[in-house]
């Protein structure tokens, strides 16, 4: 598969690199179809040992634990909320952003089809009492996705309600509520575990075909 130089740099961005081969221009959508469930990265990735690409330090600054507004998208991606740190350039949230990136979609996009609303699970009992199910189907109401990405097994658990770990639901099409779920590792493990990025990209590549299936059942 060719890749763009945007996509590459998403990918490095990642901690992944690409092997070089003959193959037509990649377009979001082939993106899909590089991974197999039998070989996840289906030879067109590695995974890269090492330490992150680190920008220059910034000051630390709050995050939110929740997320302020949830617009339609057709990405709904719930994690853990982010913690601020004194690199925040280098940080799960910039991981996730480079992701997202990676497949063409991010959390600011003007477009739905483009754009992935993130949900940010609370890590305690909120003080109006609200649990993380009422949370997720407030989001759901409102974003409407058409394919949700869980980060995590906290993530995984509250969406299918089961105690499978993560490694069994990684690299399966799962359902809420009618809607796909797509599990992969949360962006601090892939930190923490830079070998498993490979692993992660299989992983988007699954969510890319089911909104691709989506939107190719979506009337003309």
């Amino acid at each position: 598969m060719r890749w763009t130089e945007r996509q590459r740099a998403m990918l490095r961005e990642m901690g992944i690199e690409i092997r070089a081969r003959a193959a037509p221009v990649a377009s979001s959508s082939d993106a899909a179809d590089a991974a197999d469930p039998a070989d996840p990265v289906a030879g067109a990735v590695d995974a890269r040992e090492g330490h992150e690409r680190r920008a220059v330090p910034r000051p630390a600054t709050p995050l939110p634990s929740t997320s302020p507004s949830l617009a339609a998208a057709d990405w709904l991606v719930v994690g853990d909320a982010f913690v601020a740190t004194d690199d925040s350039a280098a940080g799960p949230e910039r991981l996730l952003d480079n992701m997202l990136a990676a497949i063409g979609v991010s959390r600011t996009a003007p477009t739905r089809s483009q754009r992935a609303a993130f949900l940010a699970l609370p890590d305690r009992p909120q003080s109006d009492g609200a649990k993380p199910h009422a949370l997720l189907q407030t989001a759901l109401d409102a974003v409407q996705p058409a394919c949700i990405l869980a980060l995590g097994r906290a993530a995984a658990q509250a969406l299918l309600d089961t105690d499978e770990p993560l490694g069994a639901l990684r690299g399966r099409r799962e359902a809420h509520a009618g809607i796909a779920v797509v599990v992969t590792f949360s962006p601090a493990f892939l930190l923490r575990h830079p070998a498993d990025k490979a692993k992660a990209w299989a992983d988007l590549c699954l969510a890319v075909r089911c909104v691709d299936e989506v939107a190719a059942r979506a009337p003309a």
